[in-house]
């Protein structure tokens, strides 16, 4: 207040700059809600996929155990693999307020089995599933830190203008308004005194 000189119009301002603050901090609460809305949902998505990737690890564990005992690990070794295909994966790409959100799905491999055993075809084929739950995990889990990064970065916006900026405001506002009601106050008293004079 030291700063500002007290009249009318820097209190309109103050009052319209107010108004303007509190449309912000509304702004702000509502995108806060859809940014939480948009964590559970991605949460609620990579839980799912989580699970998904964990179910994967185990039936290609166990597929792997069994043809490694049929095969034995050096001769499992010398099985042909299928080189991965970067073209085979496809990532689409979303955004919720200004935040990317990405998708990734790693379509099978068109392996013809040649020279594998079907044992090693299973294998291959757990794998190649393990990798897709994979990719589609990593997707969500970059979600989520961006999604968390810009709740966290609104919600001190928030707090700052709800906590900080719009308190000093009107303090400010409240000490000018009653400054320029006591100079009204003092002016209707010196008038009555002139005209009784």
């Amino acid at each position: 207040m030291d700063e500002l000189t007290p009249t009318r119009s820097v209190l309109l301002e103050l009052k319209e700059e107010s108004h303007s603050m509190r449309e912000a901090y509304s702004f702000l609460d509502e995108k806060r809600m859809l940014l939480a809305s948009a964590l559970v949902q991605q949460v609620k998505r990579y839980d799912e996929a989580r699970r998904a990737l964990a179910r994967s690890f185990e039936l290609a564990a166990l597929s792997l155990q069994e043809a490694v005992f049929w095969h034995g690990l050096e001769s499992l070794q010398c099985q042909p693999a299928e080189p991965l295909d970067p073209s085979r994966l496809a990532i689409s790409k979303s955004s919720i307020l200004g935040v990317d959100l990405f998708e990734a799905v790693l379509s099978p491999g068109g392996e013809d089995g040649s020279g594998q055993s079907p044992l090693a075809r299973r294998c291959a084929r757990q794998f190649q599933e393990l990798t897709a739950q994979a990719a589609k995990l990593a997707a969500l889990s970059g979600n989520l830190l961006r999604l968390y990064q810009e709740y966290k970065r609104t919600e001190r916006r928030a707090r700052a203008l709800e906590d900080v900026l719009l308190p000093e405001l009107e303090e400010i506002t409240r000490r000018i308004d009653g400054h320029l009601e006591s100079v009204d106050l003092e002016e209707a008293v010196r008038v009555r005194c002139l005209r009784r004079e």
